[in-house]
């Protein structure tokens, strides 16, 4: 078994994969405030990372989603309006 030094002293690869949390599309959807269609329409066209256990079993990382949303974040910043 091999050991990642952290700074709390070494942790196993199981420990590692327990901070790993998945969830599922319903909770997706309660967590972003969109409909599931929207969430496998995503997921059809590749967009959204996600990760198949089985046929009919889908779950996300929300490591993986907060990686995505942060790459998909925009800052506009416009010009100062002066009251005239």
């Amino acid at each position: 078994m091999t050991t990642k030094h952290t700074n709390q002293g070494l942790t196993s690869p199981r420990d590692q994969f327990a901070d790993i949390a998945l969830i599922d599309a319903e909770m997706l959807c309660e967590l972003w405030g969109v409909e599931k269609e929207w969430i496998y329409d995503q997921v059809e066209k590749g967009g959204l990372p996600h990760i198949k256990l089985g046929r009919r079993t889908t779950r996300f990382s929300v490591p993986d989603l907060k990686k995505w949303m942060a790459a998909r974040t925009i800052i506009r910043r416009g010009r100062e309006r002066h009251p005239a």
